[in-house]
């Protein structure tokens, strides 16, 4: 017979796995930006702006809106996982610097994790199986390239418009 303290250890249960579930995702999250960060090999960790504000090479917006490295108050789904926005700085040059964001999906899926950047068209995203801190630096090396993309697809100048549409009769 089922009682109420089965019923109450099975949901104590299902809280224990949620919390290992985020834990699990916030310190992936967490290596991943010391490894992306090291990777970038910075001059520094932050820069001075014209207004001799230090700012951060590599940061993630909170809440709060104060940018920072942590995650701790990342809201992180129990079924999508996390989905973080990642400035790089790519210029520090003054009066502004200039970032380029990344947006990442973190999840768990079939009890591995699985890192997705995230393109303005679902079709061109990019999912990486983390097993490994190798995978974590394959990662990483994805959402540079991603950046160096951005970085070359700016426009410069108008572009005539290319008519794609479909000709049934032609």
């Amino acid at each position: 017979m089922i009682t109420f303290k089965d019923l109450k250890n099975k949901r104590a249960e299902l809280k224990d796995n949620r919390n290992q579930y985020k834990e699990l995702i916030l310190t992936s999250i967490n290596n991943f930006i010391g490894i992306y960060i090291n990777s970038l090999e910075l001059p520094a960790e932050s820069f001075q702006t014209e207004g001799y504000t230090h700012h951060p090479y590599v940061y993630v917006i909170n809440k709060n809106d104060r940018w920072g490295h942590s995650f701790d108050n990342l809201e992180i789904d129990k079924v999508n996982g996390a989905t973080f926005e990642l400035y790089t700085v790519v210029d520090d040059e003054p009066p502004l610097p200039r970032p380029v964001v990344t947006r990442i999906n973190v999840h768990v899926m079939d009890d591995k994790l699985v890192y997705v950047l995230l393109a303005d068209n679902q079709n061109n995203n990019v999912s990486v199986t983390i097993d490994s801190s190798d995978d974590l630096n394959a990662f990483s090396e994805i959402v540079k390239r991603s950046i160096i993309l951005k970085i070359e697809s700016e426009p410069l100048g108008k572009k005539t418009k290319v008519d794609e549409s479909v000709k049934l009769w032609d």
